[in-house]
């Protein structure tokens, strides 16, 4: 699935939120292919010798960050579309009570 599918599976995006949600599409979709490539990658090697011992490749981390990137961009776009962007999510509300009774 590509950013316009994407966008259109979305249906009507208001004014206010388009500029913003094309690019959190984007960045998604973008992070996803890239995900995609790494996923193809050894992520280990094992020692010969010692068939216990293992190290990490490069493309360990690096897919493992562009997995935690596209959670996270898949977290904001759904807080976006579904509005809880604009109000405080009741964790955080609850945080800032439990905080500020302290003082």
């Amino acid at each position: 699935m590509d950013a316009k599918q994407i966008l259109q599976s979305l249906g009507e995006i208001p004014e206010n939120k388009r500029a913003i949600i094309e690019q959190l599409v984007k960045d998604f979709c973008k992070w996803s292919n890239i995900s995609a490539e790494l996923d193809g990658l050894p992520t280990f090697e094992v020692d010969p010798k010692n068939p216990k011992r293992q190290r990490k490749l490069p493309a360990h981390d690096m897919l493992k960050d562009a997995q935690q990137r596209t959670t996270e961009l898949a977290r904001a776009l759904l807080r976006v579309v579904d509005g809880e962007a604009e109000e405080e999510s009741p964790l955080l509300k609850m945080l800032r009570e439990y905080r500020d009774g302290d003082k």
